[in-house]
């Protein structure tokens, strides 16, 4: 309970008596009049107490519900009820017009996501159909149209297949590989040497086998590389077999 005090001021004997004839009263008295005010932090209910008339308020959403002045301790019921009620009513009607409010923009994205795979699905159908046109039309001016004999044939896969479109990657693949394994095998011996001279504590050991272990990982670098290349290549030329089968058939 908020107490605003009053510009006049009572009677210490009078308020006291009246205080204590409000203490002693024990039924809530609702009967007075009040206002009802929308501050910064939401409605109030302003009245004076009807024991002792001093300016109280409350918020509105206690209306109804009994209390006791804080200066006499007269109890009564917050009145403001009626204002309750309404912005209850005002409330729930907000919310229900947020709630349909959402529920249309729902339907409307909705009804809109619905409208474009609609449309999408059309131009699909449409652009299939019109292909199968252009292909029927293709195919009955063909069969309409005499044999051309002085077009040369067309390649054949004997034709299209012979030659390699990598000319270059295949002769660097047969260079690296002609240069891989013996450098693997020199390496590989060159190590053995130097490990043996390593072994008759031999000073030239060391040189041979640093030297031979430098083979053997130019070999390893040079022979992989050479298989990659293969294997491109052959990959290559697989999809190039599966191209041409698809356009002789």
């Amino acid at each position: 309970m908020t107490n605003v005090q009053s510009p006049t001021r009572v009677p210490t004997l009078w308020f006291l008596l009246h205080g204590v004839t409000c203490k002693m009263s024990t039924k809530p008295n609702s009967s007075f009049s009040y206002q009802v005010k929308n501050t910064i932090t939401g409605y109030k209910v302003g009245f004076r107490c009807p024991g002792c008339q001093e300016r109280l308020s409350e918020t509105i959403e206690k209306a109804g519900q009994p209390d006791r002045c804080p200066v006499c301790g007269a109890t009564f019921i917050l009145p403001g009820q009626n204002e309750l009620k309404k912005l209850q009513t005002k409330k729930e009607e907000a919310q229900r017009r947020k709630e349909l409010q959402r529920q249309q923009r729902a339907a409307e994205r909705e009804a809109k996501k619905q409208s474009s795979i609609e449309e999408r699905n059309q131009r699909r159908l449409a652009a299939l159909a019109n292909k199968k046109e252009m292909e029927e039309a293709a195919v009955q001016e063909a069969a309409n149209s005499p044999p051309d004999e002085s077009a040369p044939p067309p390649p054949t896969r004997e034709d299209k297949s012979g030659a390699s479109p990598f000319p270059m990657l295949d002769f660097y693949r047969k260079a690296l590989l002609f240069l891989g394994y013996p450098s693997l095998i020199f390496g590989t011996l060159a190590t053995v040497i130097g490990s043996t001279l390593i072994g008759t504590d031999d000073e030239d050991g060391v040189s041979w086998f640093i030297f031979g272990a430098g083979l053997v990982g130019n070999g390893i670098v040079m022979v992989l590389a050479g298989e990659v290349i293969k294997l491109f290549l052959s990959m290559e030329e697989h999809l190039r077999m599966i191209r041409i089968g698809g356009e002789n058939q």
